[in-house]
């Protein structure tokens, strides 16, 4: 069993709650589809929700992007 450790976003960074479901899944099939590991792709699927959660809208923008491979 594989643990992934995942950091909750600070209560004073977020923003709008809409879409993180979406954002969560679609960076777990990208991983997925990319051959990342199960775990590899949860922490993918983490970190977009958190980085939608840190947006003001539902749409992440391409500069608040993270730089995954520097994540993971």
């Amino acid at each position: 069993q594989e643990w992934v450790e995942i950091f909750p976003v600070k209560e004073e960074e977020r923003g709008n709650e809409a879409g993180l479901g979406d954002a969560f899944t679609g960076g777990f099939l990208l991983g997925d589809i990319t051959g990342k590991s199960p775990p590899e792709s949860a922490r993918i699927g983490a970190l977009m929700g958190a980085t939608a959660l840190k947006c003001s809208g539902s749409i992440i923008s391409k500069e608040s992007m993270p730089d995954m491979d520097s994540l993971l």
